[in-house]
């Protein structure tokens, strides 16, 4: 399961792209992707269409409760989302090795 800030966020689309471009091998490897976020329907929609994302990508999650379960902190006032949650998120290499 895919924790990813938002469609906005330009390290969650090269990862959810990464993820995408890595489907068969990790398929071949048992390994089945689904992503979850808390965009909105329509948002969501653009950003699988825009990768043409095949695997599950669910929206309008919880805040609270992904960080409940993640140990992400919630967003601080004032505090821009992109320096909060940066060394929560690893690179995923995709079929070529790079990435």
């Amino acid at each position: 399961m895919l924790f990813y800030r938002s469609a906005w966020y330009p390290h969650c689309n090269a990862q959810l792209g990464g993820f995408e471009r890595a489907g068969q091998a990790s398929a071949e490897a048992g390994v089945r992707v689904a992503a979850l976020s808390v965009d909105e329907r329509e948002t969501t929609a653009a950003l699988v269409a825009k990768h043409q994302l095949t695997f599950p990508v669910g929206y309008g999650a919880d805040a609270a409760a992904i960080a409940a379960c993640t140990g992400v902190r919630q967003p601080r006032a004032g505090v821009p989302a992109v320096h909060r949650l940066r060394h929560h998120f690893e690179r995923v290499p995709d079929t070529t090795g790079a990435l």
